[in-house]
Parts: C-alpha cells; sequence; structure tokens
C-alpha cells in the first residue's frame, strides 16, 4: 500500500495599520490571515473596513513572496489593481515568515 504525505497547512493572522507605514490615506485597521502551504505556495486574505476585501495568492521565493494572483471582494483582479498599500501587508507576511 503506498502511502502520500500530507501537505501541512499554518494559518497566521495579524493586523496593520497602513497609515503608520507611509500611506496615510490606507486603512487604519487591515486584518490580515495568512494560509501557508508546505509547497512553498500561499494565500492571504485581507479584511480593511470600508476599503474593502483583498486577497492574493502567492509564491515563496529566496527574495520573498510573489503575489502570483490578486482578488478583489472575491473577483479575480490583476496584481496591478490592488491599492498600493498592500505592498506593506507583503512585507509583513515576508517578516512574519521570516524572509
Amino acid at each position: 500500500m503506498a502511502s502520500t504525505k500530507p501537505t501541512e497547512t499554518a494559518t497566521t493572522t495579524m493586523t496593520i495599520d497602513a497609515r503608520e507605514h507611509g500611506h496615510p490615506d490606507g486603512p487604519a485597521t487591515v486584518h490580515v490571515e495568512i494560509n501557508g502551504l508546505a509547497d512553498s505556495r500561499g494565500m492571504a486574505m485581507l479584511a480593511a473596513g470600508a476599503e474593502g476585501r483583498y486577497s492574493f495568492d502567492f509564491a515563496i521565493g529566496t527574495s520573498g513572496i510573489e503575489i502570483t494572483k490578486a482578488y478583489i471582494e472575491g473577483m479575480r483582479a490583476q496584481k496591478e489593481e490592488l491599492p498600493e498599500w498592500v505592498a506593506v501587508v507583503r512585507e509583513a507576511i515576508e517578516r512574519q515568515l521570516g524572509l
């Protein structure tokens, strides 16, 4: 009987104030849930109050994370359509993952 290696997942949450990181027009509170997978891929879900809901899939590389897919209010979007303050979230995820 063949055995399969289980895929490990980890969920991390954090709260970020985008205004404290150089984005004065950004949301005061962004709740972030990160689901990281053992295969160097993950997903971040962002709840930013009146600013809306965003999420992105990412790949973990040697120089940090790369956003591979983006979603705005649950609908597929281009990565470039994400607000500029999402860079703050990406950087926080990289710190959290020790990259």
